[in-house]
């Protein structure tokens, strides 16, 4: 099992249909360089998946049904640390924010103030720490304004907190 093509592979696992929506939206209209190669909506059904394609990234919620977001991350850390994972979560308690960054997450981002640019951002440095995304193409200047005196410095805030739009906006 390895990784095949030239784009960042992207599993995504909510158990919400219109947030996996949203995903799929911000990812397939202005991340060019991602591949979204599954979708699944728990933690079981994810640990399936990888056992026959392993993606680059995932990105997880953390209440789902059947297996949450954090024993999956925990899972997966011990037996496919390769895979990057950023969690997409409602809940703001801290608990859940430090079990996260204990199990190896990338990134903790809040459902309720996601902003795409944000999640892109977060997409690309991990594409560009695992080699996958190269040097920025200089059409996408406008589109990843993290720069590059700030492509390894971007992240440094626990999670990501943005602005009130949202991620529900990406739809309507």
């Amino acid at each position: 099992m390895g990784y095949e093509g030239d784009k960042c592979k992207i599993l995504i696992v909510e158990d919400e249909l219109l947030v996996r929506k949203a995903l799929r939206y911000i990812i397939e209209q202005e991340g060019d360089e991602f591949e979204i190669i599954g979708e699944v909506t728990n933690g079981e059904e994810a640990l399936d998946f990888l056992e026959q394609s392993l993606p680059h990234m995932m990105i997880c919620d953390i209440m789902m049904p059947r297996m949450n977001g954090l024993e999956l991350l925990h899972t997966v850390n011990l037996k496919y640390p390769e895979v990057s994972t950023i969690i997409l979560s409602g809940y703001q308690d801290f608990e859940y924010v430090k079990s996260a960054f204990k199990y190896g997450v990338f990134d903790y981002i809040l459902k309720p103030e996601l902003e795409s640019d944000y999640l892109l951002k977060a997409l690309r440095h991990i594409g560009r720490k695992k080699g996958v995304i190269h040097a920025k193409d200089p059409g996408k200047a406008g589109k990843d304004s993290a720069g590059s005196n700030q492509q390894t410095g971007a992240y440094d805030r626990p999670y990501g907190r943005t602005d009130e739009r949202g991620i529900w906006t990406v739809l309507s």
